[in-house]
């Protein structure tokens, strides 16, 4: 539960930096040029639905290529 916790305040950091929302590559090198603990991109790819479901993000739109997956923080 712990870890979950860390990783998921990592990504919404991360998505609150990039302003306009951005891709899952963009958030990935965000935080590991930035972050605390660096996180592969596969753990950022299987948060982003659980941050979808709590509502913490909105506006993921999934394409064959997960990489163009965007993400905006909740107003």
């Amino acid at each position: 539960m712990l870890e979950t916790h860390r990783i998921d305040l990592q990504i919404i950091e991360a998505i609150e930096s990039l302003r306009d929302g951005g891709t899952v590559v963009e958030i990935h090198r965000w935080i590991n040029e930035c972050g605390t603990d660096p996180l592969s991109i596969d753990a950022v790819k299987r948060h982003l639905p659980g941050l979808v479901r709590i509502g913490r993000v909105r506006g993921v739109k999934a394409f064959r290529d997960e990489r163009l997956v965007t993400v905006w923080m909740m107003s």
